[in-house]
């Protein structure tokens, strides 16, 4: 490569990055993954401690490690905390993010046999109160679901049991809905949509005590499936993570459903198919106009146009440790100008 040439590229590469500075994506500019903040550019703007993060506008933030979900707030006094044998996969906050959603675990003894069974969280926000807390086994037994074991699942050492009873991997609070077709009754505000490997997609209504739906995909081999949600649309997204060509050749893709008949509206996969896959882990996000982020479990974080069938963004340096590349289960992107204002502290 000529020096001119070389020169070219690096002030292409610069400028470009110098535009991920400044732009936005529905008035979002900050990249989370986990309990970091990244800008667009990929670079790192702040790290807080734990594993997974939420970030409020006042400067406190909620962090979830393996066994202790926190409320800190930016002086870094812990507010509130919660413990559990082991919160997983996610957490995120209720719509009017006044409640956090959380997956946690226990163990039990179910008709002779032990497993790992999912526990659903919501905990009030401004003082930790735990306003439900529900095993996945009471809440099929209540709605007469029958249960997808799977085996072996988390590290054994964590537990006794080498079975689980559900591998729940996604929890939502269903939004305010702008709907301009006939969608499926469950879909109502404040009801829950939460998702398990194998076993599916559930609607749970708003007491957490009955699900409304129940439902596989019969895109993805055995519900292999990530970070479902429902959008204002009355759609839902998902992270599809195992399908097959013709050839058998497995693949990933980005899906939207109808939610009456599940079946595939628009799909983002790569050409040829195979070249996308991420066997375990991740995340999708509506931003709307056409626009979705997903992520992958180590690769790279993407913004697709579903309009113009064109990717506009990719970034995979927030998968970086140093050398080293971490995977994540989700990446999402805010605006968090308001948290990063009122968050100054040099502790975080």
């Amino acid at each position: 490569m000529s020096v001119r040439v070389f020169l070219l590229s690096f002030f292409v590469l610069f400028y470009a990055v110098q535009a991920y500075s400044s732009f936005t994506f529905s008035g979002k500019k900050h990249l989370v993954n986990g309990c970091k903040i990244f800008s667009l550019s990929g670079t790192q703007i702040k790290r807080t401690p734990g594993e997974f993060c939420q970030f409020l506008d006042n400067g406190d933030f909620l962090s979830m490690s393996s066994k202790t979900l926190k409320y800190i707030t930016k002086t870094g006094e812990v507010k509130w905390s919660v413990e559990n044998q082991l919160f997983h996969h996610q957490m995120n906050l209720s719509t009017d993010r006044r409640r956090v959603l959380a997956l946690g675990s226990t163990e039990k003894e179910i008709q002779g046999r032990s497993f790992r069974v999912d526990q659903f969280y919501v905990i009030d926000i401004s003082n930790g109160e735990i306003l439900h807390k529900v095993d996945s086994d009471d809440l099929m037994k209540k709605s007469d679901v029958n249960p997808t074991t799977l085996g072996p699942g988390f590290p054994k050492n964590l537990f006794k049991a080498i079975e689980e009873y559900s591998h729940f991997n996604s929890f939502y609070e269903i939004p305010k809905l702008n709907v301009a077709k006939k969608i499926h009754s469950a879909l109502q505000p404040g009801n829950f949509i939460v998702n398990s490997i194998g076993l599916g997609i559930l609607i749970v209504d708003s007491k957490f005590e009955k699900i409304l739906l129940k439902q596989k995909l019969d895109q993805s081999f055995l519900h292999h499936v990530h970070d479902v949600q429902v959008t204002e649309r009355g759609t839902l997204i998902a992270f599809n993570n195992l399908n097959a060509t013709k050839d058998l050749l497995v693949f990933s893709s980005v899906v939207e459903l109808d939610s009456l008949s599940f079946k595939t509206l628009r799909e983002f996969k790569a050409e040829p198919a195979s070249l996308f896959f991420s066997h375990h882990c991740g995340g999708v996000q509506d931003l709307g106009s056409g626009l979705v982020l997903f992520s992958h479990n180590y690769a790279g974080v993407f913004i697709y146009n579903f309009i113009s069938k064109k990717m506009v963004y990719s970034n995979f340096k927030v998968f970086l440790d140093g050398e080293r590349i971490l995977p994540a289960q989700q990446i999402k992107i805010e605006n968090l100008d308001s948290f990063l204002k009122n968050n100054t502290s040099t502790v975080f």
